[in-house]
């Protein structure tokens, strides 16, 4: 009896000790709020600009995504025209690809686009719920249909694997959002982060589901490598992922949380609100605090841009980005008078609607200053920053010595 007694004992600690080690394996590292290198200052030179409101091979609608290929040649997707126009690289128009319709290749209202390695273009159709793919020479190749309700962004990997957030009503009434991982192969669909999104209205005329700019959201992207990096609108925190949607490590950037206040929630009703009656606007569910971020983009050098949420009474045209290396290094604090769109090979593209006609333009700024912007560290970091990074288990708060990032 007591062997067994002891036998039990060591199973118990073993499997104690395998759970602990599990545990360890996701750190998070915590950096200070001030970066390693300072301010970066982007020297632009004067813009390439595209776009006319008197010629239809260069108008914009509804101008939603920008893409560049390993050729220099510019994609531009509008989701009212729901077609992209393809540019060569000094802006010149080349090709059109897609048009409004039901049929192949045609599309109902094309929300965004992703490239591959080899060229290929996905369109993902949120009305028609497929994604639309295209070869490298722009030849209509497939459909794929889905049935989620996609919210934001997403990407196909080398083996054919789509990643992309849904939004998704749950048995507790409530909706989440989840960042999904889709073996086409398989068919098989993965969800490898979920968190609450909203609550629903609901109504004699049934349920409402709505959205505003204050909710949470789901921003990623792939990195050079298959890694796959991630961050909650949220939260001031940066999650890597392996291909297969595991953890890898998170890192954490120490930021102050501001309150929404009532003067934000009356401009999102007065915008977003109208078929609500006035009575119910608290049954629209708030976050406590603002967001943190409000868009996140990798460079073909493999650092991450992450952009500071404004608040929706901020009319300023200032846009504030945090600047990380690949391997969650924060090193710039960047401050542009335009949003990035895109950036790629020294360039950095971004959308202009000029606000008394109305006409949008697609800019491309030189980034003369480019060679010169770090990837890496290369130089130890002050007694100041080693104290204030570290890492620290998942579940456990005890701190761990800070590891190499470089």
């Amino acid at each position: 009896m007591k062997i067994k007694v002891k036998f039990v004992l060591i199973i118990f600690v073993l499997f104690s000790f395998l759970s602990a080690k599990t545990e360890i394996e996701v750190k998070t590292l915590v950096f200070p709020e001030t970066p390693l290198y300072g301010t970066l200052k982007l020297e632009l030179s004067p813009p390439l600009i595209i776009g006319s409101e008197t010629d239809d091979r260069y108008f914009f609608s509804s101008l939603r995504e920008i893409k560049v290929d390993k050729e220099g040649r510019i994609y531009a997707l509008d989701n009212k025209t729901a077609r992209i126009q393809v540019y060569n690289k000094n802006g010149e128009f080349a090709e059109t690809i897609g048009r409004k319709g039901q049929g192949p290749g045609e599309f109902s209202i094309p929300y965004n686009f992703f490239m591959d390695e080899k060229g290929n273009i996905f369109v993902l159709d949120t009305m028609a719920r497929k994604i639309i793919v295209f070869s490298d020479d722009w030849k209509y190749m497939k459909s794929i249909p889905f049935n989620e309700i996609v919210h934001s962004n997403f990407f196909v990997d080398k083996e054919g694997n789509v990643f992309f957030s849904t939004v998704a009503s749950e048995p507790d009434g409530n909706m989440y959002i989840n960042f999904i991982k889709w073996e086409l192969k398989g068919n098989i669909k993965s969800k490898i982060v979920s968190d609450f999104f909203l609550k629903m209205i609901i109504s004699s005329k049934g349920r409402f589901f709505y959205d505003h700019p204050y909710l949470q959201n789901f921003y990623f992207s792939r990195l050079i490598g298959d890694t796959v990096v991630l961050v909650k609108s949220l939260e001031p925190t940066i999650y890597y992922f392996s291909n297969e949607g595991e953890i890898l490590y998170k890192v954490l950037k120490e930021e102050k949380t501001e309150r929404i206040n009532q003067k934000e929630k009356e401009i999102v009703f007065s915008e977003s609100f109208e078929w609500l009656e006035e009575g119910r606007h608290d049954e629209v569910f708030f976050p406590e605090f603002r967001p943190v971020y409000s868009s996140l983009l990798v460079d073909d050098e493999n650092r991450i841009y992450l952009e500071r949420f404004k608040p929706i009474n901020d009319k300023s045209t200032s846009y504030s980005y945090y600047v990380f290396n690949e391997k969650g290094r924060y090193l710039y604090n960047l401050v542009l008078n335009f949003q990035i769109e895109f950036i790629k090979d020294g360039y950095v593209y971004t959308i202009k609607i000029d606000e008394k006609s109305g006409e949008t333009n697609l800019l491309r700024y030189n980034i003369k200053n480019w060679n010169q912007i770090k990837k890496e560290s290369n130089s130890k970091m002050s007694k100041n920053q080693e104290a204030k990074l570290y890492l620290c288990q998942t579940e456990a708060k005890s701190p761990r010595a800070p590891a190499s990032l470089n």
